[in-house]
């Protein structure tokens, strides 16, 4: 749309530029209505009205600006004609055929004492400009074939991205697998026999002393042996959760979109519970934060904080720059946000400070405090 009005204000300004050679203009006005008129439905018709319009836009031209007098700026209209609309025609030998008719119109009409020397600048100017023309549609071609080239590499190399990453997490398990193998197979088999052993001394011993000190020895071997067999099912378990799982997730939404996320935890956050519920519509919030900064700011780089709240509650705070020319508006993503923390018993806030634009999410978690 930008580029549309752009070459509509190119346009104007040639078309008023040109207007000051026409002697003749009582229908100028009325020319100039129609020109511009068709100028703005031919963006919106099918394509066989657009190349009827565009026949009629060239012959509007020619009928309006023809004067004895070489006008300089009338093949400037031309020119931004072809470029605007050259996709209109399949083949461009038809647009520049039409082009090269129409203003050879525009010279004869009225040009009958032009000069020899004047129509060989004539032709040349068409010439070099049909050539820039052509030029200009090859290099186009060329920039959307590179930009849907790197579109495909930009989808290979985050597909190749994403099987490095399963790969990498498989050959992580593996090798936790095998260390949680080792563990069993040696240090808890060894702690079992040692609980053994340590059962038939007791058993054995006549002293009450040292059964006293045996039976400690047996309970601290219990513990290891209790230990050993947790950290075996940690080792095993590839399972992430509660607010882990929520970072490792943001962590590869930043990786694939290409964002720089500075994330803060302060003290208490890791220490909490997460339900299942909870931890998806954390998640979905601080996607759609993230998905909203994308489209709405034009920026890639946000901060997001984790803080305990009266030992009870989770906050977290997404905080991004943004465009003075903002207004910030409660759309379908805003009030879904709103509405999923609400499902878990939350609230959502956000404000605008200058250019800086902070959403604020609060609901109730389960505290797990530690001795």
């Amino acid at each position: 749309m930008l580029r549309y009005w752009t070459y509509f204000v190119l346009l104007l300004t040639s078309w008023v530029s040109a207007s000051t050679y026409v002697t003749d203009n009582k229908i100028a006005l009325f020319y100039t209505i129609l020109f511009f008129t068709g100028y703005h439905i031919i963006a919106i018709v099918p394509m066989k009205i657009k190349q009827f319009l565009f026949v009629v836009m060239l012959s509007l031209v020619t009928l309006m600006f023809h004067s004895s007098t070489i006008n300089p700026f009338v093949w400037l209209i031309y020119l931004l004609l072809t470029v605007q609309f050259r996709e209109i025609f399949k083949q461009p030998i038809i647009l520049y055929a039409l082009i090269l008719i129409h203003y050879s119109l525009y010279l004869n009409l009225n040009h009958s004492e032009v000069s020899l020397t004047s129509w060989v600048y004539q032709c040349l100017l068409v010439g070099v400009s049909l050539i820039l023309i052509e030029q200009f549609r090859k290099d186009r071609e060329r920039l959307n074939q590179t930009e849907t080239t790197l579109s495909a590499m930009k989808q290979d190399y985050n597909l190749l991205k994403r099987t490095v990453q399963q790969q990498e997490s498989t050959i992580r398990q593996e090798e936790r697998n095998q260390i949680a193998r080792e563990l069993h197979d040696a240090v808890g088999h060894r702690l079992t026999a040692l609980l053994m052993q340590l059962e038939v001394a007791r058993i054995q011993s006549q002293d009450d002393e040292n059964k006293e000190r045996l039976e400690g020895f047996k309970k601290l071997a219990q513990l290891s042996l209790q230990d050993t067999r947790k950290a075996v099912s940690t080792l095993q378990s590839d399972e992430q959760s509660g607010l882990q799982a929520v970072i490792y997730l943001i962590r590869k939404l930043e990786s694939e979109s290409h964002l720089r996320l500075s994330i803060t935890l302060n003290a208490g956050v890791l220490n909490q519970h997460l339900t299942n519920t909870q931890s998806v519509v954390l998640y979905r919030a601080l996607q759609e934060a993230l998905t909203n900064m994308m489209k709405h700011s034009h920026t890639r780089q946000a901060k997001i904080i984790f803080e305990i709240v009266a030992q009870r509650e989770l906050r977290f705070k997404i905080c991004h720059k943004i465009n003075n020319a903002i207004t910030i508006k409660e759309g379908f993503g805003l009030k879904n946000m709103r509405e999923r923390i609400e499902t878990i018993n939350g609230k959502l806030e956000y404000e605008v400070n200058n250019d800086l634009f902070e959403l604020t999410g609060q609901f109730p978690v389960e505290v797990i405090h530690y001795d």
